[in-house]
């Protein structure tokens, strides 16, 4: 399958699932995951910047759009772009990938793609809920919510991983 074909059917799956299923899950105030997030996660290791910052602003906005939300997403998408290669640097600084690797249990191991996920999943629930609430009168609170779905939001891409994403042996 033609890599671009790929990456935007992986855009507009991981959308729909977010807008059509998991919006609509009532798991409470502290959990909300965020599954279109793995788009960004699963893009090549390589993608210039540019283009990352670029998707993550479509990815953000067009959930902003359908969710009726004043672009809170599409920050908090843009700052996980333009976090990502640093998380990238500073989980694997020795390590050497491939133009076309994209991030996956395979690549990274396990505990590595946890990490990874876990941090940029944390980046986005950060921003997103302060950028939500807007006021650091619920601080305690807005970093709780962010802890307990960056975790839920984690699990979930795991989850995909091993079930869509794993390469056989």
């Amino acid at each position: 399958m033609n890599i671009y074909l790929k990456h935007i059917l992986r855009f507009v799956i991981l959308v729909l699932i977010q807008l059509a299923l998991i919006d609509h899950l009532n798991l409470g105030y502290y959990i909300h995951p965020l599954i279109y997030i793995l788009f960004l996660i699963k893009l090549p290791l390589k993608t210039p910047r540019w283009a990352l910052l670029i998707l993550a602003f479509l990815l953000g906005s067009t959930i902003d759009i359908f969710q009726n939300s004043p672009g809170i997403n599409a920050s908090a998408t843009v700052m996980v772009a333009f976090l990502r290669p640093f998380s990238i640097r500073l989980l694997f600084p020795t390590r050497e990938f491939d133009e076309n690797t994209e991030p996956s249990i395979n690549d990274f191991g396990f505990q590595g793609f946890f990490i990874f996920c876990l941090i940029l999943t944390f980046i986005l629930h950060v921003v997103l809920f302060s950028l939500e609430v807007f006021s650091f009168q619920e601080f305690g609170i807005t970093l709780l919510r962010s802890i307990v779905s960056a975790f839920s939001t984690t699990l979930l891409i795991i989850l995909s991983e091993i079930l869509f994403f794993r390469k056989k042996s």
